[in-house]
């Protein structure tokens, strides 16, 4: 939760000129991915988590060889109808996200990836799939887990 709400917070701090979160934002932003894989490894005996916490540390690799922000193809932006985030990205004043360049470092983990008709789809990683996959593997386990059965008593009727 602290490590969403300090990536939120800093992103919303940063777009109002806040100088301190303009500064350090994207220093933030890695900072919060590390409390993330923190909580992850503290629940890693839910495999699930482990899926989750692989595709958050391809994501913060990535962010982190970037200096702290996510590449984004600008072309990819377009396919799916997000162009205009395009000319934010290119002022390099978003604190999370940045251009897709020639000099951007394992660009086949940054935000490249979309669903090519699906105009309301956004652009999204490797890391985002594996992040995804990980999540409906938690709630599918949640869905299908053994309930236990309550004792005889109050929720449940004697021969019941």
């Amino acid at each position: 939760l602290i490590a969403c709400l300090l990536q939120g917070g800093s992103l919303f701090l940063a777009q109002r000129g806040v100088d301190f979160f303009v500064r350090f934002g994207s220093w933030l932003n890695l900072f919060s991915f590390g409390l993330l894989l923190i909580a992850l490894w503290a629940n890693r005996h839910e495999r699930a988590f482990v899926v989750i916490g692989l595709g958050v540390l391809l994501n913060g690799i990535v962010i982190c060889a970037n200096g702290g922000r996510m590449p984004v193809s600008i072309d990819s932006l377009e396919a799916v109808g997000l162009g205009e985030l395009g000319a934010l990205l290119e002022t390099g004043d978003y604190i999370t996200h940045t251009k897709l360049t020639d000099a951007s470092v394992l660009t086949f983990l940054a935000d490249w990836l979309y669903i090519p008709g699906y105009k309301r789809a956004r652009v999204f990683s490797i890391g985002d799939v594996i992040i995804s996959l990980g999540v409906f593997w938690l709630i599918q386990r949640a869905m299908v887990q053994k309930r236990v059965q309550p004792k005889e008593g109050f929720f449940r009727p004697p021969g019941a």
